[in-house]
């Protein structure tokens, strides 16, 4: 089983080169899981450090890390809020 720290790093390793958004790709140092996954909040540190609005994204697919296997997967948050709403933070 990998940490919260390994998967943020796995995460990171994985879609920083390919962030191609507005502002600097940033990975939140606190995040969330469940017994299976680790949901990775991500998205412009402008945003999520600075509260800069210009740069708030509302499109971006919730970010998760296999607990076992380290795999990297999305999924939308609204439409699997039920699944979201089982996670606490780490």
């Amino acid at each position: 089983m990998i940490t919260y720290q390994e998967a943020m790093n796995i995460f990171t390793t994985d879609q920083e080169p390919k962030w191609d958004r507005p502002g600097t790709f940033y990975v939140d140092l606190e995040g969330y899981e469940n017994e299976d996954f680790y949901l990775i909040p991500y998205g412009p540190k402008e945003y999520i450090l600075d509260d800069n609005l210009l740069f708030e994204v509302t499109d971006l697919p919730t970010g998760l890390v296999s607990k076992t296997t380290g795999e990297i997967s999305f999924m939308d948050y609204l439409p699997n809020i039920d699944f979201f709403l089982k996670f606490k933070e780490v």
